[in-house]
C-alpha cells in the first residue's frame, strides 16, 4: 500500500515537472533574450558582497558555519542536484560532522 502511494506521488511530481518544462519551452514570453536580460538584472540586484566560489572554498566555509541557506528553483532539477552535490562533497570533506537538513 505505501509503495503504491509513493509511486503515485513520484508520478505526480514527474507530471508537474514535465508540464512546467513544456510550458516554459513554448511560452513566447520566455524567449532567450528575455531570460538573459532577467539573469543580468538578477545578478545586478545581488548584494555586492555576493561572489562566485569554488566547491573547495565552500566546503571550508561550511566547516566554520552553523548553517547553510540554499535557494533553488523548485522545478529546475539542476538546482536540486547542486544541493545534493554540495551535501555529498561535504560528507566526504568532513565525515564526522552531523548534518541536519530542513526543507520548506
Amino acid at each position: 500500500m505505501a509503495q503504491r502511494s509513493i509511486k503515485r506521488l513520484e508520478e505526480f511530481h514527474k507530471d508537474l515537472y514535465q508540464r512546467a518544462f513544456r510550458q516554459a519551452s513554448v511560452d513566447p514570453l520566455l524567449d532567450a533574450p528575455a531570460i538573459i536580460k532577467y539573469s543580468e538584472s538578477f545578478y545586478e540586484s545581488l548584494p555586492k558582497t555576493f561572489k562566485k566560489t569554488s566547491i573547495c572554498s565552500l566546503l571550508k566555509e561550511l566547516d566554520r558555519s552553523s548553517f547553510l541557506l540554499y535557494g533553488d528553483f523548485h522545478t529546475l532539477k539542476q538546482t536540486q542536484k547542486g544541493l545534493i552535490r554540495i551535501l555529498r562533497e561535504y560528507v566526504r570533506y568532513n565525515p564526522e560532522r552531523t548534518i541536519t537538513l530542513a526543507l520548506e
